[in-house]
């Protein structure tokens, strides 16, 4: 049980229009949808709202669905319900393996897809696979809908940009075809769910995508393995964990390349 040092108010509207109206009335309001996130911040006295506002309620914000070569996410899929999609299973391996590495399975039966990268953690197991797939995001409030590349969320230290009343509804997440791909973590000492470095790639017939990144310098997206082995060199025997991790995942692009070769 949680027990909070400031009290605050809990709504859960079942409308987006309610919800928006809410966001604008009020400046101190949060929104979340798993908050398992959201309520340690709180509990931490790192945050102290006034307004707490529960998305779940909201039926337009579930939503999940494949078409036209487009996977769309809405803001209260948990991580485990695309874990047991056989749509990410298949098609999308790097997605369930991000989303797998989040802290546990009960953790993961309340924490959202969007949830992941919204927190502003810079190194978020989610916007790896997002960042290799190129998507966009869906910001949306009174004023109406725009589209944020993943990326640019990314060259801001992870951090997504919203202005007063606007929410995450959607992620896009385009379909890249058939490829290899995987996704490696260093855990936190003292915190297991998060990551202190991570890295991962993704290699099809037309393009090499390869995104790594650490808690204080964020992700970097390269098309070459190049960039990585410079990485390498500048970490030097400083982090020789994370060492033997970027050679370990150099090898194994290597090897893909000559498996491509053949």
């Amino acid at each position: 049980m949680l027990f909070f040092q400031n009290e605050f108010e809990y709504i859960a509207p079942k409308s987006l229009e309610q919800l928006f109206s809410l966001l604008s009335e009020e400046e101190g309001a949060v929104v979340f949808a798993g908050g398992t996130d959201l309520f340690v911040r709180i509990k931490k006295g790192i945050l102290s709202p006034k307004l707490v506002l529960d998305l779940k309620r909201i039926e337009e914000l579930w939503f999940f669905s494949f078409g036209e070569d487009m996977l769309v996410i809405g803001a209260t899929n948990t991580l485990n319900e695309l874990i047991e999609s056989p749509i990410v299973r298949k098609l999308f391996p790097l997605i369930y393996e991000c989303s797998f590495s989040v802290a546990n399975y009960l953790v993961r039966n309340k924490a959202t897809f969007i949830g992941n990268f919204c927190t502003g953690f810079p190194v978020a197991d989610t916007l790896f696979c997002l960042l290799l797939h190129d998507a966009e995001i869906e910001v949306q409030s009174l004023k109406g809908i725009r589209k944020v590349k993943i990326k640019d969320i990314v060259e801001n230290y992870g951090r997504v940009v919203l202005e007063r009343g606007e929410i995450v509804t959607r992620v896009f997440v385009p379909y890249k075809g058939e490829y290899r791909g995987k996704y490696y973590r260093i855990p936190r000492k003292f915190c297991v769910t998060r990551a202190d470095f991570g890295i991962a790639y993704m290699i099809t017939e037309e393009e090499k995508r390869i995104v790594f990144g650490d808690t204080g310098s964020g992700l970097t997206l390269l098309d070459s393995e190049e960039g990585l082995e410079e990485y390498l060199n500048k970490k030097g025997i400083e982090e020789p964990e994370i060492c033997l991790l970027v050679e370990k995942v150099l090898e194994e692009i290597k090897f893909q390349n000559a498996c491509s070769e053949a």
